[in-house]
């Protein structure tokens, strides 16, 4: 699915199926009040914003807006241009640090869109019901995914305590009943709701892993996805940015891209020299392509396996994955107060991020290096017979963290 989709988010609501469908997204706030966002735009940082003015000038650059990063930029580019032209154009100029697409509208095969990685569910979201007999969260307690990895055992070690995990997604239900206790006030990088709720559901269901793995946490939703599971590079920088600057040491990205966008690449450099985890999803096109964040080196990558410690059969893998985690059958909350089982390695993700969590709250002073490092550590060998390569270190077992 989401094949060659670059930075597309899409949410699939669809009990075993996995659809190739894409949404026109409107990415940028100005745009969105002025109507008009067809012209795309460019995200870049300089080393002095005294010189976006005359960059502004030279490249004919118009609706220049400050991000939340520091002397980072989004902007619309003149009529007959492309993205990938002035960027191009942009990181030539010796006062220009980075610069990166950032499209607006629909351009599925060659933008700047990030793509949802979840790849189905087992849930009725139009009667906001379990399409199985379990109709309680405490039946999560006894999934397959936590037998296999022991979590209960990882709970002795620790629940988190102490710790803000941002999650970047949808937004959270921060009035979902296993979930209200759990939750900061959040963000949302369209403006549109302050506080960071969930507008579709898929970051609901990434919360609620969380919460199930390190119920001491604290979750900070940020909203960097549209009701359509759509975002861009503007959108999910202004949210890793908010996130860094309010206090978050794990950070959940179940999102991915085959673009590269330097300047993202540049914050999340940035946030792990700042003290931040974060953790990204493989994508679910069963493919061996690259695909971004997870493959930047600050960040760890993460895929998925089955319950015979196979690789999911839609999983991603690549050399660049740290370690892997269920994703198959993971159960968890919905928006609305619902619950309902999903498959992709949008949630082996949080997975992974639960136990940073547990390390980072047991360990406070460990580095993001140090983190990654306990987690690669803290798996058993993948299934015989699997063709695991690519996949990382193993499969997490929490009850080898130490």
């Amino acid at each position: 699915m989401f094949r060659k989709c670059a930075l597309a988010i899409v949410l699939v609501l669809l009990s075993q199926l996995i659809v190739t469908t894409f949404f026109a997204f409107d990415t940028v706030r100005v745009s969105k009040a002025s109507g008009t966002s067809s012209t795309g735009g460019v995200v870049f940082s300089v080393y002095n914003s005294e010189d976006v003015p005359a960059l502004a000038t030279q490249y004919r650059l118009s609706t220049v807006r400050g991000l939340f990063t520091l002397n980072t930029y989004w902007a619309a580019i003149p009529d007959g241009t492309t993205p990938d032209a002035v960027a191009a154009n942009l990181s030539g100029d010796y006062r220009v640090d980075t610069a990166s697409a950032d499209y607006s509208m629909g351009l599925v095969e060659n933008s700047a869109y990030f793509n949802q990685d979840a790849a189905s569910f087992r849930f009725d979201p139009a009667t906001g019901t379990n399409l199985t007999t379990d109709t309680g969260y405490s039946t999560a307690q006894n999934q397959w995914a936590w037998q296999k990895t022991n979590l209960g055992r990882a709970q002795y070690f620790s629940r988190g305590q102490g710790v803000t995990v941002a999650v970047l997604d949808t937004g959270v239900d921060f009035n979902h009943p296993d979930l209200k206790s759990h939750t900061l006030p959040g963000f949302d990088a369209f403006g549109t709701y302050p506080d960071g709720r969930d507008v579709q559901g898929h970051g609901t269901f990434v919360a609620g892993i969380i919460a199930q793995i390190a119920p001491d946490a604290t979750i900070l939703p940020v909203r960097v996805l549209d009701a359509n599971g759509l975002g861009t590079v503007d959108t999910v920088m202004d949210g890793l940015q908010y996130a860094l600057d309010h206090g978050a040491k794990v950070a959940n990205l179940s999102l991915s891209s085959n673009m590269d966008s330097s300047t993202l690449h540049k914050l999340i450099q940035s946030a792990r020299s700042k003290g931040m985890t974060v953790i990204s999803a493989a994508g679910n096109d069963n493919s061996g392509a690259k695909y971004f964040p997870a493959a930047y080196g600050e960040n760890i990558g993460i895929s998925a396996t089955d319950s015979r410690d196979y690789r999911a059969d839609f999983a991603n893998w690549q050399s660049y994955m740290q370690l892997s985690a269920p994703g198959v059958d993971i159960y968890s909350t919905w928006i609305g107060g619902g619950y309902g089982w999903a498959s992709g390695t949008s949630f082996s993700t949080p997975i992974a991020t639960g136990a940073a969590t547990l390390i980072r709250s047991h360990y406070p002073a460990y580095s993001p290096d140090k983190v990654r490092d306990t987690l690669k550590n803290a798996v058993d060998k993948f299934g015989s017979g699997c063709k695991c390569g690519g996949m990382g270190a193993g499969r997490l077992n929490f009850s080898k963290i130490k």
